[in-house]
């Protein structure tokens, strides 16, 4: 009885040593997540292409003799010369329909004020709004074309980063997934490892299931605009099929300037517009994604609208970019790591 006794105690402090050292653990992350964590993210990012890039490979190694960097470097090639000939033969037309939005949109910003000043809170609401004189003055235009230039600059060498981190990820994912596992202690190794390759597994899901929905938001998009004569519906359904890729917020950034463009058809115009992306994103995320992630990856919506909330406040527009997918691959790690490991195993014992 004795001996039993001590060995209780010593399994209960064992128990309470691990679950100090793993609540140690999510403190420190979270302290290097909060100072680190853009950079942390566009890693994220990279870690995020290093997969696709991978999975694509894989998927047509067969084809290659089984030859996965030949497959990779397929890929690669086929990206790049699928770009540079959308560049070639899309752009153009792009380009003309970004200018004529440019015009047509403060148009219809114009017929919405008119439209509110009708009303007692429409007036309230605008009178709340810079004036368009200041926002117009020549500083407020020099601010507006240094931020420009900043900001592709840094988004430049952002993407810079992620094509790179991506690439040598996909190149050599032993390389750094074992580097990583090797800061783990010797007996947890072979559960981490096991548990990175479930998150990788839950991150290509979830990415071969946005380009199903992306491809499908931007035909349905592309058609649906050009049957309601709506002018600019390849840019529009361009912009929705890449917004896509946010869950929740990106479906509605996506249908406001098609809706400003419909007011200039009239009221009745915008209505048929902001049904028709009603329609296709409630069949995207009530038939088409639940479809894809009953094969695949599940997130419960709550937790995907907070981690877009935490991190689009935090991190602004690259958490918000990466928060459903970080989202995913955590939700497997949390599961894997802390649910299983630590607090249903201390349950069975």
């Amino acid at each position: 009885m004795v001996v039993s006794a001590a060995d209780d105690h010593k399994a209960d402090g064992a128990r309470a040593l691990r679950h100090i050292r793993t609540l140690l653990t999510i403190a420190l992350l979270g302290v290097i997540s909060w100072l680190l964590g853009p950079v942390l993210l566009l890693l994220f990012a990279g870690v995020l292409l290093g997969v696709f890039l991978r999975s694509v490979a894989t998927w047509l190694a067969p084809w290659t003799g089984n030859r996965t960097g030949v497959a990779l470097a397929i890929v690669v090639i086929t990206l790049f010369v699928l770009a540079v000939g959308t560049s070639v033969f899309l752009a153009p037309q792009v380009a003309v329909q970004i200018d004529d939005m440019r015009r047509e949109i403060p148009r219809a910003l114009d017929g919405l004020r008119r439209a509110l000043e009708r009303f007692e809170w429409g007036r309230a609401l605008l009178s709340e709004q810079p004036a368009a004189a200041d926002v117009a003055s020549s500083r407020g235009l020099w601010r507006g074309v240094a931020g420009a230039f900043s900001t592709t600059v840094t988004l430049t060498a952002n993407l810079v980063i992620v094509f790179f981190v991506g690439l040598y990820l996909a190149v050599q994912p032993g390389v750094y997934r074992d580097g990583l596992v090797s800061l783990f202690p010797v007996a947890q190794r072979s559960r981490v490892a096991a548990s990175l390759d479930d998150a990788a597994e839950a991150l290509r899901g979830w990415l071969f299931g946005q380009v199903l929905a992306m491809l499908m938001v931007g035909l349905a998009t592309l058609l649906g605009l050009w049957a309601l004569g709506i002018p600019l519906a390849l840019t529009l359904a361009l912009i929705a099929a890449a917004l896509t890729f946010i869950p929740n917020v990106g479906p509605v950034i996506a249908a406001v300037p098609a809706v400003l463009l419909g007011l200039l058809e009239g009221p009745r115009t915008a209505l048929l517009v902001l049904g028709l992306y009603v329609a296709v994103q409630t069949v995207e995320s009530y038939l088409v994604t639940p479809l894809i992630q009953r094969q695949t990856v599940s997130l419960p919506p709550a937790l995907t609208i907070a981690a877009q909330v935490v991190l689009g406040v935090t991190a602004g527009a690259i958490g918000l970019l990466v928060a459903t997918p970080l989202a995913a691959a955590g939700l497997v790690l949390v599961q894997k790591l802390y649910v299983e490991d630590a607090l249903e195993s201390d349950a069975s014992g």
